[in-house]
């Protein structure tokens, strides 16, 4: 665990809880949070930022300033407005995504299964895909935000930035 905790899957990114869910959600963030965050920043800025949140840098006591400020929400104008939610709700918008896409076909002895339900109904796997693109989209919008702020608006403080491009999904409708 790096950021992420089961809680954070409320609200806008809520997903059910439950004895047999918690286990794999869990899963998927330790599969997924500190990759994102090294395709986000770089290998080389994600893991000093992951070291500053978990402690293990040199000044253990407090979270430096740089990792601050792309830790925390924030909206900044330069001809265009940037608006980052946080690296929090970034990240919970990606593993949402993910889990979401990957969990709605499930195999078992007589082969690949979707969810029944019996007072609901279940959305079939493409439109819950869409749904979960909702989520990426959101992220990607924040992910924008950190990278102009980490590659152009201050790149003193963030010279070893090197992240990745985050491609927003579009549904197959558009």
């Amino acid at each position: 665990m790096i950021l992420l905790t089961l809680a954070d899957f409320d609200g806008f990114y809520g997903l059910a809880k439950s004895i047999d869910n918690n286990p794999l959600l869990q899963e998927y963030i330790d599969r997924f949070e500190e990759s994102y965050i090294k395709r986000i920043l770089g290998v080389e800025l994600g893991q000093l930022f992951i070291d500053d949140i978990k402690g293990e840098d040199s000044d253990s006591a407090s979270i430096e300033s740089r990792f601050q400020i792309i830790l925390d929400p924030f909206q900044k104008q330069d001809g265009s407005i940037y608006e980052s939610k946080g690296m929090k709700k970034i990240l919970a918008g990606l593993i949402y995504s993910e889990f979401v896409e990957d969990n709605q076909i499930f195999h078992s002895q007589s082969g690949a299964t979707t969810n029944r339900a019996e007072v609901s109904d279940v959305l079939n796997p493409v439109t819950a895909a869409e749904f979960a693109a909702t989520k990426w989209n959101s992220s990607v919008i924040s992910i924008m935000a950190v990278q102009w702020w980490c590659e152009t608006e201050d790149t003193t403080n963030y010279a070893e930035y090197d992240g990745t491009y985050f491609r927003p999904k579009y549904p197959d409708l558009l």
